[in-house]
């Protein structure tokens, strides 16, 4: 194997090594959490078909956890399979394993069905999830101050204060989200052009391939008004 993970090759982007090396990985010990860093590889070497397949067998391992329900919802929703990509979602504020919030992801992620496809998922009903999360007592975590602000319960400022993790690499992370959320509520009021700038600066950041919303930044910026 080498010297180097394939996390470390997919965040310098050798995106063909990192795929040879999380398979190598995979094989020598069948984890989720490789099978959930081989998706994101495929997502990023636009393999949406092979990312969503390995996403669906990550699903089959234990333990149900929100974090693979929503890439498997990516990678449908880049393959324009957008109703099954908001019952993924949906059906993952079941899970047991959520978010440090409590189950803040997935709610805006069905935020951002409701704004780009509001004839498929209603804001009505991507609201009242987002107010369900926040009522846990662990909503004081991030991203819980992400929903506080998408539902203008806190400020910007406010929402940047809770981003700041401690931690450099994890609070532009946070910032990262907050963008991609800030240009989707821009194109709720049909600012197209300030909705692609936010896509832009997000998909431009560094070491946010984990965050699910860097992704659709990408596919936004690959194909909206096309």
């Amino acid at each position: 194997m080498s010297e180097l993970s394939g996390w470390d090759l997919l965040e310098a982007r050798d995106l063909q090594a990192a795929l040879r090396v999380l398979k190598e990985e995979h094989d020598a010990r069948p984890f989720k959490g490789t099978l959930n860093n081989l998706g994101i590889c495929c997502l990023m070497l636009q393999q949406p078909t092979e990312a969503k397949r390995l996403f669906d067998e990550a699903l089959t391992m234990p333990l149900p956890d929100s974090g693979t329900h929503g890439f498997a919802g990516i990678a449908r929703w880049v393959l324009n399979e957008r109703e099954d990509a908001v019952t993924l979602w949906c059906d993952g504020l079941k899970c047991n394993y959520r978010d440090a919030a409590g189950g803040v992801s997935l709610p805006l992620l069905l935020y951002y069905a409701s704004v780009r496809r509001p004839d498929e998922f209603s804001r009505e009903h991507a609201e009242q999830f987002l107010r369900t999360a926040l009522e846990s007592r662990r909503a004081s975590n991030w991203p819980g101050g992400l929903g506080r602000y998408v539902l203008g319960e806190i400020s910007e400022d406010q929402a940047r204060a809770e981003a700041d993790a401690g931690h450099p690499i994890v609070t532009a992370r946070h910032l990262n989200q907050l963008e991609f959320y800030q240009g989707m509520m821009a194109l709720e009021q049909h600012d197209t052009e300030l909705f692609l700038a936010y896509m832009r600066n997000c998909a431009d950041t560094h070491e946010c391939e984990l965050n699910k919303e860097w992704h659709l930044a990408c596919h936004e910026c690959a194909t909206f008004g096309k």
